[in-house]
């Protein structure tokens, strides 16, 4: 298996000089480093086989753990209650709109000329 990555990764024979010159060790540590950036989601696996997440944020952790016990989070539990009612709002809106056939984001429109204006000073 080293042989056939080192030659694949390197496009030389296994009886290049540069394999020749490197230990075992310097190449399984090449190999599992080049695993491990082609599967980031295998360095975060623990021994049990389960996916550990940790970004430092306490919501989107809870959420990992949330969704790997096949949990649906609540996404909106970091917003205060007015927030939340806009949410709803907005929510319940987009969907009336869509059961009448009405394309909610026809006439939506952002005016960013006002920024523009001001990047150009």
């Amino acid at each position: 298996m080293l042989r056939q990555w080192a030659e694949d990764k390197y496009r030389l024979p296994w009886t290049h000089e540069a394999f020749q010159n490197q230990t075992i060790l310097d190449l399984m540590i090449s190999f599992w480093e080049d695993y491990y950036q082609k599967n980031t989601i295998e360095a975060k696996r623990r021994p049990d086989g389960e996916v550990q997440f940790e970004t430092g944020d306490p919501y989107i952790d809870k959420w990992e753990r949330e969704l790997a016990a096949g949990i649906v989070p609540d996404l909106m539990e970091g917003f205060d209650l007015s927030r939340r009612n806009r949410s709803k709002i907005a929510e319940r809106d987009t969907e009336e709109a869509e059961r009448e056939g009405i394309d909610p984001t026809v006439g939506f429109r952002d005016d960013y000329s006002k920024l523009v204006r001001s990047v150009e000073r």
